[in-house]
């Protein structure tokens, strides 16, 4: 059965290791909640709001554009890595992607229920950002994981 939907094998190490790397410093830079400066740049903005000022439709404003490339580069790689084709795609790999999709799926929207009930205010929209990118990791986890237990059970 051909996949067309997957990338080739050949960027998978290099698009996992980038994902590894960006997703490490995106974590421990977000926990220390430091940003360097020198990412400030105008941007144009469809809709902005900053903390007890007006909202700003269609205009220019100054911002810091750290944590935009931080997660545009591990969702990127992310993808990149999470649908690479591994050396043997077979049939039985494909079963295994479908299936690691998903309980990723299912997970993600439990934690998002979980949430709701618990979490409020401004720290749901902390969750909210988190989910943007926990489909795609849960699914890396819950793929890698199968693919080791299966080529350690074939050994």
């Amino acid at each position: 059965m051909k996949s067309t939907y997957l990338f080739p094998y050949q960027i998978k190490k290099l698009s996992g290791f980038i994902f590894i790397i960006c997703f490490c410093v995106l974590l421990v830079t977000t926990l220390m909640d430091w940003v360097p400066s020198s990412f400030n740049f105008p941007m144009f903005a469809i809709a902005s709001t900053e903390f007890l000022k007006d909202a700003t439709y269609f205009s220019w404003i100054e911002t810091n554009v750290w944590y935009d490339l931080l997660t545009i580069l591990v969702i990127i790689s992310g993808i990149l890595f999470a649908f690479s084709k591994e050396k043997t795609e077979d049939e039985y790999i494909s079963k295994l992607r479908l299936s690691a999709l998903v309980k990723a799926v299912y997970c993600n929207y439990f934690i998002l229920i979980l949430a709701i009930f618990f979490i409020y205010n401004l720290a749901f929209f902390s969750v909210l950002v988190l989910n943007m990118l926990s489909t795609l990791i849960l699914f890396i986890f819950f793929f890698q994981r199968e693919l080791i237990s299966v080529k350690r059970n074939n050994s």
